[in-house]
């Protein structure tokens, strides 16, 4: 009888990923048998997956230890490895039952295929070397063949790239930076047989310059930047050669069950607030956030970064507890942390009951107690002066978690130190963890204005980046890099997305979380 009914409850639902998780997590698996325990844990973990819950791992790791029937677990293999992957918090590895002596060849196969992403011939000679390494591993039955077929796809590789950039107009300078970023990461890369070409593109004319760099030899379009050239060049149904374009067209490639083959050879690759928007909303959910209020600019950037935030929030089954909109100036500041905290209602009691007292009557703030925390997107001229509203109100002491635009790129302690407590998603890049040699190799060339350009030259460090690994990702979706604006992974129409590194501001300093606390928490 209990068999039966928890076979019913953990079939596939057609509630919400974040209705079933509840009701798996009502049930007390201390009372299952072997294989009840076993098949719970893995819907737990599918769950969990589905939900980007880094705790999915753990629980899928742990069902490995359990009965399964033979023809069920490259089903299993498959859910560990999109699990690991996946996860942002590897420390979850250390929390795997200790019996389980799967877990450290897990550990090394992540690792081989992390830190050899771009070489994918240097990929298949480690995975090789895994293999000698762990030879009773489920992840040899068919894993790491899968694994070494997806390297030696990659390893045919664009030998001649155009990049079709605005080199004039209002777009110029963007261009230009990325430009160098590209370039700089081949020098780096010391790729001698690829050979880059620059064409001015821009709008409409796009589709001529497109065909002008098939025609002398181009195997890989980098570019356009421009909105109009993209839409321009998604529009084109026949391409004789793959596109890394830099921008997205508002009409994207519709989701399917396997990366569809228009998506193949149009990837589309951006510095897009609703990338992050989501990441900030698994950042907040992973850390037990459940009702939060978003404060946003009057802008089109502040309009799609909520929007996004929201949706990805209440698919979670978060509750978005207050929306405020601000523009430029301190009565907008003060506006949009009143209608958050509904301090206006407050002063409204207040000032009433002086008026029956006729007396003084001290007003102090309180916090919302229903919020968990405050969702902000914020120029840094806007957000030093939004965080001392908070404290002027008293309502300071609620965690705020910030779009990576709060961070100018330039460090200065004495201007950002009332960012301070504030977490922020960021580009490994602009707070120098990752590429650092590139950084040295090309930092006595930037001018001030170079500086001010920093998140474009690493938008064309990785769009390098990208180029090799697309053939990669191509063939496996699941695979993700580390690069200068974050963890990129390819959807199924076609885009990159990024996870970002999260950041602390301390003494005006924004700090990786990982450096302040255990395990990057």
């Amino acid at each position: 009888m209990r068999r039966a009914f928890i076979t019913t409850l953990l079939a596939p639902p057609e509630s919400s990923a974040a209705n079933k998780l509840a009701e798996l997590n009502a049930l007390d698996s201390r009372q299952f048998d072997p294989f009840e325990k076993g098949l719970y844990l893995r819907t737990l973990g599918r769950v969990q997956l589905a939900l980007d819950d880094d705790t999915a791992v753990v629980n899928l790791l742990n069902s490995e230890l359990l009965p399964l029937a033979r023809q069920r677990r490259t089903e299993l293999t498959h859910l560990i490895w999109d699990s690991l992957v996946k996860c942002r918090d590897l420390a979850q590895l250390d929390r795997a039952d200790t019996r389980n002596q799967n877990v450290a060849g897990w550990r090394a196969l992540l690792n081989e295929t992390r830190t050899q992403a771009g070489a994918p011939q240097m990929l298949a000679e480690h995975l090789s070397q895994w293999r000698l390494a762990y030879p009773q591993h489920p992840a040899n039955e068919i894993l790491v063949d899968e694994l070494v077929e997806r390297a030696e796809e990659a390893a045919k590789l664009s030998k001649k790239i155009a990049l079709l950039l605005p080199f004039n107009g209002e777009l110029a300078a963007f261009a230009r930076a990325i430009r160098d970023g590209f370039i700089a990461m081949r020098f780096a890369a010391h790729d001698q047989d690829l050979t880059i070409t620059t064409y001015p593109a821009f709008g409409a004319d796009v589709r001529n310059v497109y065909a002008q760099a098939v025609a002398d030899g181009a195997d890989m379009i980098v570019g356009p930047l421009d909105k109009l050239g993209v839409e321009s060049l998604h529009g084109v149904t026949e391409r004789k050669v793959p596109i890394l374009a830099l921008n997205v067209a508002t009409q994207t490639t519709p989701p399917a069950a396997d990366v569809p083959a228009g998506a193949r050879d149009f990837i589309q690759f951006a510095l897009r607030p609703e990338d992050e928007a989501q990441d900030l909303a698994d950042r907040a959910w992973g850390e037990g956030r459940r009702r939060m209020a978003t404060i946003v600019p009057n802008t089109d950037l502040g309009t799609r970064a909520q929007k996004t935030f929201s949706d990805q929030w209440q698919r979670r089954g978060g509750v978005v507890a207050g929306a405020a909109t601000y523009n430029s100036s301190v009565a907008s500041y003060q506006a949009a942390i009143k209608q958050t905290f509904s301090l206006a209602d407050s002063e409204s009691r207040a000032n009433a009951l002086r008026k029956l007292l006729q007396r003084p009557i001290t007003f102090v703030a309180q916090s919302r107690p229903d919020l968990d925390a405050i969702m902000l997107v914020a120029q840094p001229e806007d957000g030093r002066q939004i965080l001392p509203q908070f404290r002027y109100y008293g309502v300071d002491n609620l965690p705020i978690y910030a779009t990576s635009q709060l961070f100018s790129g330039t460090v200065s302690p004495r201007a950002d130190q009332d960012l301070d407590g504030v977490m922020l998603g960021c580009m490994p890049w602009i707070i120098g963890i990752e590429d650092r040699e590139l950084r040295r190799l090309i930092a006595g060339r930037w001018t001030r204005s170079g500086r001010d350009l920093d998140r474009f030259y690493a938008f064309g460090i990785d769009a390098y980046r990208l180029v090799k690994l697309l053939p990669q990702m191509r063939v496996d979706p699941s695979l993700n890099a580390t690069g200068a604006t974050g963890r990129l992974s390819l959807d199924r129409t076609g885009t990159i997305h990024r996870t970002l590194t999260w950041a602390k501001f301390s003494q005006g300093v924004p700090r990786p979380l990982r450096d302040l606390q255990p395990h990057g928490e």
